[in-house]
């Protein structure tokens, strides 16, 4: 799932930022920029899905990617990542913007609700946590989960009672909702995470839901289509990946054959 699925974009800066480019250029340029908004950060500088993406040969996008550099359009972070100053600080304010719309929301809707009854403590479900520190607009790292997704990688997740509890923090439940078998069918699905596929869905879901209405949820087949979607989206993603490697490698064995051959 796309995790930047719009950017704003000023035409004039881009149409200056394009006079020194070549047709080539500007359209690898656009392409990389695309790829930075649409995975919310850097992005790896592999040739053969990059290749892919621009309709070359690996050898052509390192040509076009050395110019690009070289012109001081793109450029490598630290971590060896492809990267553009612009579209970081963009993504920055974006970020900061969500931040404080999801922690505003998180308020209103514990100040609204904050006397409603809890589960009682001895409810076979109810599993008493600490506040959680993530707002409700926390997204997945394109390169691997969130911070508060990597926790829940680890063995301290003992049962579905916490799986249930963190789920409830996540959309901000002030009462344990009833159809808990909603999460059972969630987590029954192949290859799905709890910190990657469910809790960010979550908390998206919720933040909308109390923007729109200024209540908190109270059933989790509200969140059963996004949930599901956001998996069949992933699960999409990394077969479409897969089939643009696959394609760039034939690419790149029949250019190897050519130049053998020749």
């Amino acid at each position: 799932m796309s995790a930047r699925p719009w950017h704003k974009r000023y035409h004039s800066d881009a149409l200056a930022g394009f006079m020194p480019l070549s047709l080539e250029e500007r359209g690898a340029y656009q392409t990389v920029l695309d790829l930075i908004y649409d995975h919310g950060g850097p992005i790896a500088d592999d040739e053969r899905i990059l290749a892919a993406y621009m309709r070359c040969s690996p050898r052509k996008w390192r040509a076009v990617r050395d110019q690009l550099v070289g012109k001081g359009k793109i450029s490598f972070n630290s971590e060896g990542l492809i990267t553009n100053s612009r579209a970081e600080r963009e993504l920055g304010k974006d970020a900061e913007t969500s931040r404080m719309h999801a922690e505003n929301g998180l308020k209103g809707a514990r100040a609204l609700h904050g006397k409603a009854k809890k589960p009682h403590k001895n409810s076979e479900l109810w599993v008493a946590r600490p506040e959680p520190s993530f707002g409700f607009n926390q997204k997945p790292d394109p390169r691997g989960h969130t911070e508060y997704g990597k926790s829940l990688c680890s063995s301290s997740r003992k049962s579905r009672s916490d799986d249930l509890s963190l789920v409830m923090e996540a959309g901000g439940f002030t009462t344990q909702p009833s159809d808990h078998h909603v999460l059972e069918e969630w987590l029954a699905l192949p290859d799905i995470h709890l910190g990657r596929d469910i809790l960010p869905v979550v908390q998206r879901v919720a933040e909308s839901l109390y923007s729109r209405t200024g209540k908190a949820p109270f059933k989790l087949k509200f969140f059963d289509a996004a949930v599901r979607q956001n998996y069949a989206e992933d699960a999409a993603e990394i077969d479409r990946m897969r089939r643009i490697r696959e394609r760039s490698e034939r690419l790149d064995d029949e250019q190897q054959k050519e130049r053998g051959a020749a």
